[in-house]
């Protein structure tokens, strides 16, 4: 059979890094801290979950929303906005309801409950898209980084200490807002125990009534269970201190500049008398926070946030963009070097070669055009997201209440929606340009 150049090639680069020690402080760079800030931060973001069904039933719905709820206190990031994806499709669900009825749509509410919708479900997705970005790296273009000149090496580690910075940064962040919707969640059992609920008019939505039959059963459960939510809402709040204590970059200031956007957890622990619900202002500070962090993750996201020792805009595909080059240069010349040495004693041999160097050097190429391409794809989706954010603000923010906040008035949000669709022309165009500068510079 055939030698493969590019299995060969690859070979080769292997033996070259294996047989050049790590020194002490890039053996920690590259295997410890890195390592056990991917792992964190994979496990941060909590199970996957599948993508809804086309043909969800009111039903089906309720039945995932309860069984978040029963199972809040293993949350991950992913499962916070599988809950926030779910209470927005109820809240859509209620305006076509509203619409079949009346004749009338509220088309600016519904074009932002689908806005929310796909914030929810963007989320989570693009902090995943993180971790895929670094494992792949971690498993393709890693081994080779040792193999690279001593200039492009040192580089390559400084961008991984960064990139390990970055990780526990976000991670810390995420955990943060899960930490916070936890407490949020315990602290509307409890307020649910003491809700007197009032019985849905005959013509309600099914949903709707479904909905009350389920709180009217789970009512009688939050009560029996009560001091056991008391103990859990002084153990959440004590672990929001800890992590507010370790957040390193300071949270974005709210534009309303609420009272509570300067609050601290601790105060938290005085909230409302024991076993009873929170007040409206309470609750509402708990917003203005959960409105924070979800502003603060996507600016860290997105890499506008200064975290200590990190440049300026870094995010981690940085360093997988920047050691791609160098990996695929070295793959290449690796299969050159195998395809020269049959080129005397087997010119036959070589002639093969020299066409799968050929195929070799087109894959490549197809292949970072992808990977260049979701790299754009994820900044434009985070600016997209940010977008939202500042569109939606207290709309997206559903845990801890029955129901979404009202959204702003109609010319309002328009205009904010048609500025939002401009800068997400302008937004494409610049990924573009810099996807064709990255493909550039890693091949001519």
């Amino acid at each position: 059979m055939a030698e493969n150049p590019l299995h060969a090639a690859k070979e080769l680069l292997l033996g070259k890094e294996r047989a050049k020690p790590l020194s002490g402080l890039e053996y920690l760079i590259a295997n410890v801290g890195f390592d056990a800030g991917l792992k964190e931060i994979s496990k941060e973001l909590g199970e996957d979950v599948d993508p809804l069904p086309e043909n969800l039933t009111d039903e089906q719905l309720l039945t995932m929303e309860y069984a978040l709820i029963d199972s809040v206190d293993t949350w991950g990031f992913r499962q916070l906005f599988r809950y926030r994806e779910l209470q927005a499709e109820r809240r859509r669900r209620q305006l076509k309801f509203d619409e079949n009825k009346t004749g009338e749509l509220s088309r600016i509410e519904y074009i932002a409950t689908s806005q929310a919708l796909t914030y929810h479900q963007y989320i989570p997705a693009a902090a995943g898209q993180v971790v895929d970005f670094m494992g792949v790296y971690n498993e393709q273009v890693d081994p080779f980084v040792m193999s690279l000149p001593e200039p492009q090496r040192t580089e390559i580690l400084r961008e991984k200490l960064e990139a390990t910075r970055y990780l526990m940064t976000l991670r810390n962040s995420m955990k943060e807002r899960v930490v916070l919707a936890k407490l949020m969640m315990v602290e509307y059992q409890i307020s649910e125990s003491h809700t007197t609920l009032q019985k849905p008019a005959e013509d309600a939505p099914k949903l709707l009534q479904l909905d009350d039959a389920e709180r009217k059963k789970r009512q009688e459960q939050y009560k029996a269970k009560l001091p056991a939510l008391m103990l859990r809402r002084q153990e959440l709040i004590k672990e929001l201190v800890a992590l507010e204590e370790k957040r390193v970059i300071a949270l974005p200031k709210h534009e309303k500049d609420h009272p509570a956007a300067t609050m601290k957890y601790a105060d938290m622990l005085r909230d409302g008398p024991v076993g009873k619900p929170l007040s409206a202002e309470e609750l509402q500070n708990r917003k203005v926070r959960a409105r924070q962090l979800d502003e603060l993750t996507l600016q860290i996201m997105a890499g506008q946030t200064k975290i200590p020792d990190v440049s300026a805009g870094f995010i981690p595909q940085n360093l997988y963009g920047d050691a791609m080059p160098h990996y695929y240069t070295q793959i290449l010349e690796g299969a050159i070097a195998i395809a020269m040495k049959h080129k005397k004693k087997n010119p036959e041999a070589h002639a093969r070669a020299m066409e799968q160097l050929s195929v070799i050097r087109r894959e490549l190429m197809e292949q970072m055009i992808v990977e260049t391409n979701a790299r754009a794809q994820y900044q434009l989706t985070i600016s997209e997201m940010l977008t939202t954010q500042n569109l939606l603000d207290e709309f997206l923010v559903t845990e801890g209440s029955a129901s979404a906040s009202p959204i702003e008035t109609d010319e309002e949000l328009r205009k904010k929606i048609e500025e939002s669709i401009e800068q997400r022309k302008h937004g494409h165009l610049g990924y573009m340009r810099g996807m064709v500068r990255s493909i550039e510079s890693g091949f001519f």
